[in-house]
């Protein structure tokens, strides 16, 4: 198998995330699209949804596979945060940066967060305005930095980018 990266647009970024459940990769996703506009497109053919049901639900129930949680070993997540969710708030906005190619810090709390708040309380930002949580200071941001292809922004910058090659 090959990793590579692909660009789309953060409306398609965003449907794909949308459409991932927990534990299933963006892989999965896009095969069960392609499978499912296959199965539209052939007049003897239907999707079978019980299927793609029965592969969301296993999904679900099986525990993440999490190969690169060994690089957030020496993250020091806050102690009140269970350690397991902190590094599930960290690869959703590592899969997350991976699909968009590039994010800032307002497109993870308005993506990431709502699902992986941790019990931080998910602001309504208004444009323009920073958000200063822990949930970003303390659990996402620190944990990127360590993830393989993470480009945190220069100085004076605000965009993370993923770049697998480095």
């Amino acid at each position: 198998m090959v990793d590579t990266s692909i660009r789309v647009t953060e409306e398609l970024a965003d449907e794909l995330y949308r459409r991932k459940s927990r534990g299933q990769s963006y892989e999965e996703v896009i095969w069960a699209l392609i499978e499912k506009a296959d199965n539209a497109d052939s007049e003897e053919s239907h999707v079978d949804d019980a299927r793609v049901s029965e592969t969301q639900t296993q999904a679900e129930e099986q525990p993440l596979d999490r190969p690169l949680a060994g690089h957030l070993a020496a993250v020091d997540f806050p102690s009140t945060q269970d350690r397991e969710e902190c590094e599930e708030a960290v690869l959703a906005a590592y899969e997350f940066l991976q699909a968009t190619g590039r994010a800032t810090m307002q497109d993870f709390v308005e993506t990431v967060m709502p699902e992986y708040s941790l019990g931080y309380a998910v602001p309504d930002l208004e444009s323009g305005k920073r958000y200063k949580g822990a949930w970003w200071r303390r659990v996402v941001k620190p944990g990127l930095k360590e993830l393989p292809g993470v480009v945190p922004p220069s100085s004076g910058q605000s965009e993370w980018r993923h770049q697998p090659d480095e």
